[in-house]
Protein backbone atom coordinates (compact mmCIF):
# COMPACT_ATOMS: atom_id res chain seq x y z
CA UNK A 1 0.00 0.00 0.00
CA UNK A 2 1.55 3.21 -0.86
CA UNK A 3 -0.20 6.47 0.03
CA UNK A 4 1.09 9.78 -1.47
CA UNK A 5 4.63 8.19 -2.29
CA UNK A 6 4.61 6.98 1.65
CA UNK A 7 4.58 3.23 2.45
CA UNK A 8 1.81 1.90 5.45
CA UNK A 9 5.39 1.24 7.11
CA UNK A 10 6.73 4.64 6.76
CA UNK A 11 3.13 6.38 7.84
CA UNK A 12 2.53 3.89 11.24
CA UNK A 13 6.24 4.83 12.37
CA UNK A 14 5.67 8.33 12.20
CA UNK A 15 2.53 7.94 13.57
CA UNK A 16 3.87 5.85 16.81
CA UNK A 17 6.92 8.44 17.00
CA UNK A 18 4.96 11.48 17.07
CA UNK A 19 2.30 9.59 19.43
CA UNK A 20 4.84 8.59 22.31
CA UNK A 21 5.69 12.32 21.93
CA UNK A 22 1.94 13.95 22.03
CA UNK A 23 1.56 11.16 24.66
CA UNK A 24 4.42 12.19 26.46
CA UNK A 25 3.25 15.47 26.93
CA UNK A 26 0.04 14.57 28.04
CA UNK A 27 0.88 12.02 30.55
CA UNK A 28 3.35 14.89 31.77
CA UNK A 29 0.33 16.74 32.85
CA UNK A 30 -1.45 14.09 34.75
CA UNK A 31 -3.30 12.32 31.90
CA UNK A 32 -2.75 7.99 31.27
CA UNK A 33 -2.50 7.65 27.66
CA UNK A 34 -1.27 4.46 26.34
CA UNK A 35 -2.68 4.45 22.83
CA UNK A 36 -5.28 4.91 19.93
CA UNK A 37 -6.87 4.12 16.60
CA UNK A 38 -5.38 6.15 13.95
CA UNK A 39 -7.47 6.81 10.24
CA UNK A 40 -6.42 7.43 6.94
CA UNK A 41 -9.12 8.67 4.27
CA UNK A 42 -7.79 9.86 1.11
CA UNK A 43 -10.32 12.19 -0.42
CA UNK A 44 -13.21 10.07 -2.14
CA UNK A 45 -11.54 6.54 -0.68
CA UNK A 46 -13.07 5.85 2.56
CA UNK A 47 -10.80 4.26 5.81
CA UNK A 48 -7.82 2.93 3.49
CA UNK A 49 -5.97 2.32 6.83
CA UNK A 50 -7.38 1.82 10.00
CA UNK A 51 -4.52 0.88 12.50
CA UNK A 52 -4.16 0.60 16.21
CA UNK A 53 -1.44 2.72 17.53
CA UNK A 54 1.51 2.33 20.42
CA UNK A 55 1.01 0.22 23.67
CA UNK A 56 -3.01 -1.08 22.39
CA UNK A 57 -2.34 -4.23 24.44
CA UNK A 58 -2.39 -1.88 27.81
CA UNK A 59 -5.63 -0.45 26.91
CA UNK A 60 -9.01 -2.45 26.85
CA UNK A 61 -10.38 -3.61 24.16
CA UNK A 62 -13.64 -1.42 24.66
CA UNK A 63 -11.43 1.40 24.65
CA UNK A 64 -9.91 0.39 21.36
CA UNK A 65 -13.59 -0.30 19.89
CA UNK A 66 -14.85 3.35 21.11
CA UNK A 67 -11.51 4.96 19.71
CA UNK A 68 -11.72 3.01 16.44
CA UNK A 69 -15.59 4.23 15.99
CA UNK A 70 -14.71 7.62 16.85
CA UNK A 71 -11.68 7.64 14.39
CA UNK A 72 -13.67 6.23 11.62
CA UNK A 73 -16.78 8.97 12.53
CA UNK A 74 -14.23 11.73 12.09
CA UNK A 75 -12.67 10.80 9.26
CA UNK A 76 -15.74 10.02 7.45
CA UNK A 77 -17.62 13.20 8.43
CA UNK A 78 -14.85 15.19 7.18
CA UNK A 79 -14.73 13.43 4.06
CA UNK A 80 -18.59 14.39 3.88
CA UNK A 81 -18.16 17.85 4.37
CA UNK A 82 -15.05 18.86 2.17
CA UNK A 83 -17.17 20.31 -0.18
CA UNK A 84 -18.39 22.89 2.39
CA UNK A 85 -14.81 24.11 2.51
CA UNK A 86 -14.03 21.98 5.85
CA UNK A 87 -10.58 21.14 6.76
CA UNK A 88 -11.19 19.85 10.11
CA UNK A 89 -13.57 17.66 12.28
CA UNK A 90 -13.77 21.15 14.53
CA UNK A 91 -15.58 22.53 12.23
CA UNK A 92 -18.71 19.93 12.43
CA UNK A 93 -18.02 18.96 16.09
CA UNK A 94 -21.00 18.29 18.43
CA UNK A 95 -19.55 17.18 21.57
CA UNK A 96 -23.41 15.89 22.66
CA UNK A 97 -23.38 13.77 19.77
CA UNK A 98 -20.05 12.08 20.19
CA UNK A 99 -19.01 14.03 17.37
CA UNK A 100 -15.11 15.25 18.40
CA UNK A 101 -12.26 17.11 16.63
CA UNK A 102 -9.01 15.19 15.79
CA UNK A 103 -9.46 14.95 12.24
CA UNK A 104 -7.81 17.02 9.72
CA UNK A 105 -7.68 17.43 5.95
CA UNK A 106 -4.34 18.54 4.19
CA UNK A 107 -5.81 18.81 0.93
CA UNK A 108 -5.36 15.15 -0.54
CA UNK A 109 -5.66 13.17 2.78
CA UNK A 110 -7.75 12.97 5.54
CA UNK A 111 -6.05 11.79 8.94
CA UNK A 112 -7.91 11.22 12.52
CA UNK A 113 -7.02 9.82 15.65
CA UNK A 114 -8.64 9.11 19.00
CA UNK A 115 -7.37 8.36 22.32
CA UNK A 116 -5.68 11.05 23.49
CA UNK A 117 -7.54 14.20 24.46
CA UNK A 118 -9.65 16.02 21.37
CA UNK A 119 -7.15 19.05 21.17
CA UNK A 120 -3.77 16.22 21.40
CA UNK A 121 -5.58 13.90 18.69
CA UNK A 122 -5.73 16.97 16.23
CA UNK A 123 -2.27 17.76 17.71
CA UNK A 124 -1.17 14.50 17.05
CA UNK A 125 -2.47 14.34 13.56
CA UNK A 126 -0.82 18.06 12.63
CA UNK A 127 2.36 16.97 13.50
CA UNK A 128 1.54 13.58 11.58
CA UNK A 129 1.02 14.95 8.18
CA UNK A 130 3.86 17.72 8.89
CA UNK A 131 5.98 15.03 9.16
CA UNK A 132 4.87 13.15 6.21
CA UNK A 133 5.03 16.28 4.19
CA UNK A 134 1.67 16.66 3.85
CA UNK A 135 0.90 19.82 5.67
CA UNK A 136 3.02 23.07 5.74
CA UNK A 137 3.06 25.08 8.31
CA UNK A 138 0.70 27.88 7.49
CA UNK A 139 -2.02 24.90 6.76
CA UNK A 140 -1.47 23.64 10.53
CA UNK A 141 -1.89 27.07 11.55
CA UNK A 142 -5.18 27.76 9.87
CA UNK A 143 -6.57 24.47 11.49
CA UNK A 144 -5.47 24.76 15.02
CA UNK A 145 -6.84 28.24 14.80
CA UNK A 146 -10.18 26.82 14.15
CA UNK A 147 -10.39 24.76 17.02
CA UNK A 148 -8.43 27.28 19.60
CA UNK A 149 -5.84 24.52 20.16
CA UNK A 150 -3.47 24.98 22.69
CA UNK A 151 -0.99 22.85 21.77
CA UNK A 152 -0.19 25.09 18.82
CA UNK A 153 2.85 26.55 20.27
CA UNK A 154 4.39 23.56 21.36
CA UNK A 155 3.55 21.91 17.72
CA UNK A 156 5.40 24.80 16.15
CA UNK A 157 8.54 24.35 18.45
CA UNK A 158 8.45 20.39 17.60
CA UNK A 159 8.23 21.05 13.87
CA UNK A 160 11.45 23.48 14.45
CA UNK A 161 13.66 20.29 15.64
Amino acid sequence: MNIDGKTKEEILKVVNECFDIISKIANDEGEDRKAGVFTINVFDVENILVENIADFKAVPGKSLAGWRVNSEEKALRLTDNIMSGHVSSEQSRNFKKKMYRGSIFTGKIILSFSGLSEFDDEALMLLVAYRLDWIDLKGIQEIAQISNNPRLPIIKELIQK
